[in-house]
């Protein structure tokens, strides 16, 4: 039979997602890992340690992502601006345009070799976390794997 997936919002989720922003919380002002754990209950320094850096690198996803967007409206607005001019055959304009388009590529990840790259990258670290691994050396190991697949 099929296990069911906890919800997002389940009390056990909350009460962990609560505990790892207060160990992030301790860890910014000073704490050590092997304090926070005994502090909040965590089995270990190395628990602790996974759910300071997952708060932190959510944290930090969530900022890069809305710096994004806002970069991606002034980009908009700059192509709109440029266009009437790229319309009438203004070729500095057009090269600004391209330029323009390039950079929102980049942001929106439309350069799909480059995305997936990272992603990969993201998604090797995450598991060797998740596994209890070092994640550079996850990194490392599928990086070999990569150049031998070449």
């Amino acid at each position: 039979m099929a296990r069911s997936r906890e919800a997002k919002l389940s009390p056990r989720r909350v009460k962990s997602k609560l505990r790892a922003v207060q160990a992030t919380e301790l860890r910014c002002s000073g704490l050590t890992f092997p304090q926070i754990a005994q502090q909040l209950g965590y089995k270990s320094p190395q628990a602790t340690y996974a759910a300071v850096k997952r708060t932190l690198d959510a944290a930090i996803n969530q900022a890069a992502e809305e710096e994004r967007k806002v970069d991606l409206l002034r980009l908009e607005k700059a192509i709109w601006s440029i266009w009437p001019k790229v319309i009438i055959g203004d070729i500095p304009a057009g090269s600004l345009l391209d330029r323009h388009l390039e950079r929102r590529a980049k942001l929106l990840g439309l350069d799909a070799p480059t995305q997936v790259k990272v992603d990969l990258y993201a998604i090797v670290r995450r598991m060797a976390e998740a596994e209890g691994l070092d994640p550079e050396e996850a990194i490392r190991e599928a990086e070999t794997i990569l150049q031998r697949a070449k």
